[in-house]
């Protein structure tokens, strides 16, 4: 029987090109399941302020479609409407205790659709976890910070269009709705 002689040049470079191939993938797969399952989970920051203003904006709507009127509509109304207890529930959440919202003047109308709407909600922080950072946008973050409008529709707003808000006419939920009580 023959006794195998050297690799070839060619031989080597194929073994370690196959060597090297398994490592990436092999690294390429740790790299997924890391992104994927060693995080925490992505439900405080904007995750919770978007559900806080969307609530507070879909609430505007819900109280314009039940009345079906041309009446103008304040926040005052719409407290009034769902009560403070459901506001409150609703908006606070240990998620983004940190955080304030801001309402637009209760005592102020709101535009009647289809006229442009306006911020009724804004989360004075801003938060960087949507869109969530991961592998695939090189973990990039965007500061930005959560908005409710009139017209029911919710969304992030950057920290400079923040600042260009005339925060005159807003006030802080906590001042304008009163705080549940412990045990609540």
């Amino acid at each position: 029987m023959p006794q195998p002689g050297p690799m070839t040049t060619a031989r080597k470079a194929f073994t370690w090109f196959v060597r090297l191939f398994v490592a990436s993938f092999a690294l390429g797969v740790a790299l997924l399941a890391i992104d994927g399952v060693g995080r925490p989970t992505n439900c405080g920051g904007n995750s919770a302020a978007l559900g806080a203003c969307s609530y507070l904006a879909r609430s505007v709507q819900f109280v314009r479609d039940e009345r079906l009127s041309t009446e103008p509509l304040s926040l005052a109304s719409v407290r009034i409407a769902l009560g403070d207890a459901d506001l409150n529930v609703r908006v606070t959440t240990s998620w983004i205790a940190s955080a304030t919202f801001l309402v637009r003047n209760p005592e102020l109308p709101l535009p009647t659709p289809p006229s442009e709407p306006v911020i009724i909600a804004v989360c004075s922080r801003s938060y960087s976890n949507v869109p969530e950072p991961t592998i695939w946008n090189l973990y990039s973050t965007r500061p930005s910070h959560a908005v409710g409008y009139s017209d029911g529709s919710w969304g992030l707003i950057t920290p400079e269009e923040y600042a260009a808000l005339d925060l005159a006419s807003f006030v802080a939920l906590e001042a304008w709705v009163p705080q549940p009580l412990s045990g609540m």
